[in-house]
């Protein structure tokens, strides 16, 4: 089953006046994330947006995570969500297929718990 892909925008950077509008996004600040099964990976960035004047304005109290979301995906190229992707599969792919482990050190006794 193939992972499934999350963008969740966490900060908004805005200009309080811009293009005649008040608090205008322009950046924002996301977690994109991978999830498949029980693994998950992510790693975090950030997409410039612009507002044109006359365009429609969402005012910043009414903006929804969804609608955010959408303009950082809508920003990104094909080839850009693609590379993304790749990413956060190989990630996944070696969590669930490790190269490398953290043993106990052999000298340390492991408290066995017992009382």
């Amino acid at each position: 089953m193939p992972a499934i892909y999350t963008l969740t925008p966490t900060t908004l950077i805005n200009y309080p006046q811009a293009e005649g509008e008040t608090d205008v996004v322009f950046c924002v600040v996301w977690n994109y994330s991978g999830v498949d099964g029980e693994y998950l990976a992510s790693f975090s960035g950030r997409t410039d947006v612009t507002y044109v004047q006359g365009a429609p304005f969402t005012a910043y109290a009414d903006l929804s995570q969804e609608q955010v979301a959408g303009w950082v995906l809508d920003a990104w190229t094909p080839e850009q969500t693609a590379e993304y992707q790749v990413q956060l599969d190989q990630s996944i792919e070696a969590q669930k297929n490790p190269t490398t482990q953290v043993l106990p050190l052999p000298w340390v006794a492991v408290n066995s718990g017992a009382v």
